[in-house]
């Protein structure tokens, strides 16, 4: 349960760091809507990058127990 709260948590930071990257004023939110898939990726290169340090802090935790 913790686990899945915890990706959950990396996923949530991972759309708001790509908003916030994205979306900072209205002229970049139509660009956005434009180059969608391109965004699309690179939200998906963020996600990929919090699973694998989720995945790392998992791993230094059952070392240290």
């Amino acid at each position: 349960m913790i686990r899945i709260i915890s990706a959950l948590m990396y996923l949530s930071i991972a759309i708001v760091f790509t908003a916030y990257v994205c979306c900072r004023d209205r002229r970049a939110i139509e660009q956005w809507r434009d180059d969608f898939f391109k965004n699309l990726n690179i939200f998906f290169k963020i996600v990929i990058c919090g699973v694998i340090l989720y995945i790392i802090i998992a791993l230094v935790k059952s070392l240290i127990k």
